[in-house]
């Protein structure tokens, strides 16, 4: 089965005192580590986990955790994904 990313860029995660997590998607990141040009969030609920892979490298300042690079991140199930983008041509089609 292929999964097709929601969102591809540099991912943030925000931990809520609930226990839940959100998770922008920017184009980039600001010289205070913000997020610049926000153009996704993906929020966890009960039931519904947060996965990060382990070779995504994430940076921590201040209240924020973000991606060091760009990643794609998803939905599948009952779980949040962010997983490294792919790199390269891809399938070509002769």
């Amino acid at each position: 089965m292929t999964r097709t990313p929601t969102d591809r860029g540099v991912a943030f995660v925000k931990d809520q005192a609930d226990g839940t997590h959100l998770v922008y998607v920017a184009l980039g990141v600001a010289s205070d580590g913000s997020p610049q040009e926000v153009f996704a969030v993906h929020r966890t609920t009960a039931g519904v986990s947060l996965s990060i892979d382990p070779a995504v490298a994430m940076v921590s300042k201040g209240g924020l955790r973000h991606t060091s690079e760009p990643v794609s991140v998803f939905g599948e199930g009952d779980s949040v994904k962010v997983v490294p983008t792919a790199r390269g041509l891809g399938t070509l089609l002769a």
